[in-house]
């Protein structure tokens, strides 16, 4: 079982990075606020390459136009399978779910995990016994044959135990928000939906904390680098690499958003 032994010890190059992330955020506060057009533009535009990037990184070939022609305009796209259509409109509600969480200021529990698992799942798995249950087989991470995630016997006091590692975490969000991910898909609780649900309760907690959406790029590369750094974690008992991949994605991020902002958008 992953117990991140390591995540307690950071030292002078982490509280540097997470300070200039800090100021990062701040200059992006000081730009607003937003005109409605282009906070209606900024929010379509993050909606967009979140359901777009996290179906993708699972399989999904359709594209990110093709995505914004079913979320906002409920088009079908021909030589597509509807299973695939139907990722993608799961996802998008799974999105404003968790969007509506961070606005109601909801707290983070088993049931409301449960709600998200069985929003990115209902459409797409046929046994509706599974929607938002914990599983009860067990699996392996990256189609291995050993190394199982938590057994399905230990999984709800697994996550009693990450509910209250949530609530009481005192580091900084961007760290938090990226073991809570890592915790959640160690843990891998459920039979589906498993990788969708980890990165909205990551985006869940950034936005709490007035970060912008982020998203794992599901091109090769990025999608080989995010998938090295969970396995380097969960075999090695080491979230550095995995705490610096979400980091680097948060500081890109803010930077693109300030250069979009002081640039009008172009």
């Amino acid at each position: 079982m992953l117990t991140h032994g390591k995540e307690h010890l950071r030292g002078w190059y982490d509280v540097k990075r997470f300070k200039r992330i800090d100021e990062l955020l701040e200059t992006l506060n000081n730009l607003r606020p937003l005109t409605a057009d282009e906070l209606s533009y900024i929010n379509t535009k993050m909606r967009i390459e979140h359901v777009w990037s996290s179906t993708a990184l699972e399989g999904n070939t359709i594209n990110e136009e093709e995505t914004a022609w079913i979320v906002l305009d409920g088009l079908t796209v021909e030589n597509h399978p509807l299973r695939e259509h139907f990722e993608v409109k799961a996802t998008d509600l799974a999105y404003a779910q968790m969007l509506d969480l961070v606005k109601r200021n909801a707290e983070l529990t088993e049931d409301v995990i449960k709600e998200l698992n069985k929003t990115v799942t209902t459409f797409t798995e046929l046994n509706f016994d599974r929607w938002g249950h914990y599983r009860k087989v067990l699996v392996y991470p990256f189609g291995g044959n050993k190394d199982a995630y938590t057994p399905w016997q230990e999984i709800p006091q697994e996550m009693k135990k990450l509910i209250l590692w949530i609530n009481q975490a005192k580091s900084h969000p961007v760290e938090r928000a990226a073991l809570l991910h890592l915790k959640f898909v160690s843990i891998h609780p459920f039979v589906d939906g498993n990788g969708r649900c980890a990165r909205l309760l990551m985006n869940l907690i950034l936005v709490q904390h007035g970060y912008p959406v982020i998203n794992i790029q599901p091109d090769e590369a990025s999608r080989l680098a995010y998938i090295r750094a969970l396995k380097t974690a969960q075999s090695e008992n080491d979230d550095s690499a995995f705490v610096e991949l979400i980091t680097n994605y948060v500081e890109e991020t803010l930077k693109q958003r300030i250069e979009w902002i002081t640039k009008g958008g172009d």
